[in-house]
């Protein structure tokens, strides 16, 4: 927390930063309306780099993200025409609009465009100037207000990444023994209707999970925190599905990236996937406090780590298939990385369902090495994976995961790769 001093002098660095930027070419910036001498908090860093990344589309530059004593705050270096009045109808009439202050710096002009009306305060709706001279409500009220809007706003957001990224996977055809809309592949328990059921029942737990990240100190208080919520998870699956497994490695892969991604985005600097090794450093005890478990009877006879190997490594085979979807998530894209990453990871669901180790790594070869192009090889290999109970879960949770993260990173101005 920093004091009046602290913060001015902190405005008068921004002040001077974008002065000399805007005697070049106009600048834009974005920064939070937050009460109170504590201006980085994580609600700050979440708005700014939200609106950030609106503007960024809008404008078609690269912002810079600045931080101090005063909060976090994002500079572009040019001065679209017109752009003020979409900075202020982001500011009435988005959700969390009231939130936010989009100020415009015309070419060799010192002083942000005015937008001719005073801001109302959310609370009473009497001009925000007023209220904060004469303090009518304390900082705390006002606090509470911001922090309830953005969270559920931004759950919202998270909610529908989660949901989007998992029905792009379910929703893709000939999937190598995986469910989807008109096969239950060689999952006799599951079907496309139950898998939504999962979804459902889980996707709660998950948004709690992007919150934990975002409300820790530091990455090591994350894991226990978000094992608990993933306990609770796996029990409302079971209970929707009737005791059929759909959904629970993605349960950990992606409750890994959304707390890691909440506890980035909440701070000045930091990449999502750096974030993800801290988090998972200690991971692999988890071999000996459940020595009776698949996974654990693989890493000791084989050495096989599985998602936990890849979860210490920073998930780098969700960050290489982000890279390959990039903005093209069609069927033909989505199933091209689906076969890579069978190729790169360990699937443990894929190495259960094999029985030995010569046909896992005949199915992994097969699969990885098939030509997504070619729909009549895609089917005739979906088509044998069934016959003979094969499914590939452990990719099909990492894929969604790399959906749902590429979603999420359109949602904000931050380093996901």
């Amino acid at each position: 927390m920093s004091n009046a001093g602290e913060i001015l002098a902190a405005r008068e660095r921004r002040r001077n930063i974008v002065t000399g930027i805007s005697m070049k070419d106009g600048a834009v910036t974005v920064r939070a309306n937050i009460p109170g001498p504590d201006k980085g908090i994580a609600e700050s860093y979440l708005i700014v780099r939200h609106f950030a990344s609106i503007m960024a589309d809008i404008i078609a530059a690269k912002p810079v993200l600045l931080d101090g004593a005063d909060g976090p705050a994002v500079i572009f270096d040019s001065e679209p025409e017109g752009i003020k009045r979409i900075a202020v109808e982001l500011e009435e009439k988005h959700e969390i609009g009231r939130f936010v202050d989009i100020d415009v710096f015309g070419k060799n002009c010192d002083k942000s465009v005015s937008r001719g009306y005073m801001r109302k305060c959310y609370i009473c709706g009497q001009p925000a100037f007023v209220c904060s001279r004469n303090k009518t409500h304390p900082t705390e009220r006002l606090l509470t207000v911001l922090r309830s809007y953005t969270r559920s706003y931004f759950s919202k957001k998270v909610a529908q990444c989660v949901k989007e990224g998992l029905m792009d996977e379910l929703n893709l055809e000939n999937k190598f023994g995986l469910v989807t809309p008109t096969s239950r592949g060689s999952h006799k328990d599951l079907n496309y209707d139950v898998m939504q059921y999962a979804q459902s029942a889980i996707i709660p737990y998950l948004t709690e999970m992007f919150f934990i990240g975002l409300d820790a100190n530091e990455p090591g208080q994350i894991m226990e925190r978000i094992r608990k919520k993933g306990i609770s998870a796996e029990k409302a699956m079971y209970a929707a599905t009737n005791g059929a497994n759909a959904y629970k490695g993605f349960i950990f892969v992606g409750g890994v990236l959304l707390s890691a991604a909440g506890y980035t985005l909440g701070r000045a600097s930091g990449n999502v996937f750096a974030n993800v090794e801290k988090i998972c450093a200690d991971i692999l005890g988890d071999f000996e406090k459940y020595p009776d478990s698949f996974g654990a009877q693989a890493y000791k006879t084989m050495g096989v780590t599985g998602v936990r190997g890849h979860a210490i490594a920073g998930f780098p085979v969700v960050e290489k298939a982000m890279k390959m979807i990039e903005d093209d998530e069609s069927s033909k894209n989505l199933l091209k990385t689906l076969a890579y990453v069978v190729g790169e990871i360990d699937d443990t669901v894929l190495l259960k369902r094999s029985g030995d180790v010569e046909t896992y790594r005949r199915y992994k070869e097969l699969i990885s090495t098939v030509s997504t192009d070619d729909d009549k090889a895609v089917s005739a290999l979906t088509d044998d994976c069934v016959a003979h109970n094969i499914s590939i879960g452990g990719s099909a949770d990492v894929l969604a995961a790399a959906i749902m993260m590429k979603k999420l990173s359109k949602l904000f101005y931050c380093d996901f790769s």
